[in-house]
């Protein structure tokens, strides 16, 4: 597998979706669904799952794993070259969870209470603060872990050594 780390959406920042369409998605509004967050490609295939949704830095910031197929390894490589940079999310309002204003420009939506079901990564965003801030393949990850156990190894294997050494002399 594979993970990314990304700024799904801002939070409370009025943004054009279209014109005359404003929509602002509110801090603690997006709670996830029951049974979990599905990570799409350009909203259309499942390519993983998310692992954590968190707000930071005024935006719902969101892990996620990407599958081991051959769309997951598709869109992993279109990430790795830059071509895939950004998100977008897929969520239904609660009955009670927006209220739709008319201004004079056109209409403005505050989301205030809804379920996210989805984050994609897209290459146009409804959203343009967004992006992948971090990527790393799970075998990253082990060989670090590994590194990490090694390093540690080697500095009891050091110790033991350092105190053999000192025996030696005294002998």
């Amino acid at each position: 597998g594979w993970e990314i780390t990304a700024r799904a959406v801002p939070l409370d920042t009025p943004t054009e979706i279209a014109p005359g369409f404003v929509e602002t998605i509110h801090s603690g509004a997006l709670v996830p669904r029951e049974t979990g967050v599905k990570l799409f490609s350009e909203h259309r295939d499942v390519i993983g799952v998310v692992t954590d949704t968190r707000e930071e830095n005024g935006a719902l910031v969101i892990d996620a794993r990407i599958s081991d197929t051959q769309l997951g390894r598709d869109v992993r490589q279109l990430i790795a070259d830059g071509a895939l940079t950004q998100m977008s999310i897929g969520f239904l309002p609660a009955d009670d969870g927006q209220t739709v204003t008319r201004t004079e420009t056109g209409i403005a939506v505050a989301v205030t209470r809804a379920i996210l079901y989805e984050v994609s990564v897209v290459p146009f965003p409804a959203y343009e603060d967004t992006a992948i801030t971090d990527q790393r393949s799970n075998a990253e990850t082990i060989n670090e872990r590994e590194n990490t156990m090694a390093d540690a190894a080697i500095d009891k294997l050091d110790d033991a050594i350092g105190g053999i050494s000192a025996d030696v002399r005294a002998l």
